[in-house]
Order: structure tokens, then C-alpha cells, then sequence
């Protein structure tokens, strides 16, 4: 999979998380986008967290 940033093509892998280190990384997601934490109240289902890591 290939992802761009700031006009950058990056190759990277994608990995769901999972236990503590997805609710770790589901906080900082929240704190930084106000958007997820209103759709999280509006569902009832676990949303999936992705990391990104270059290959």
C-alpha cells in the first residue's frame, strides 16, 4: 500500500490494533480530531484503528 504526505509517496503496511494500545492511540485520536469522538457517540460499534508504518 502506498499513502502520500505532503506530495511524498510512502510505502507503507497496515496493521489493526488491538487490547490497550489500540484504546492508547484511540485516545490521542480523539483529542486531535473532535470528529471522531462525536461519531463514536453516535454508534455502537468498535471502531478499528489502523497504523501506518513505513515498509
Amino acid at each position: 500500500m502506498t499513502v502520500e504526505q505532503a506530495g511524498r509517496k510512502v510505502a507503507v503496511t497496515a496493521e489493526e490494533l488491538h487490547g490497550a494500545e489500540r484504546e492508547q492511540a484511540w485516545q490521542q485520536i480523539k483529542a486531535a480530531a473532535d470528529n471522531f469522538r462525536k461519531y463514536e457517540e453516535t454508534t455502537d460499534r468498535l471502531l478499528p484503528v489502523i497504523r501506518l508504518a513505513p515498509r
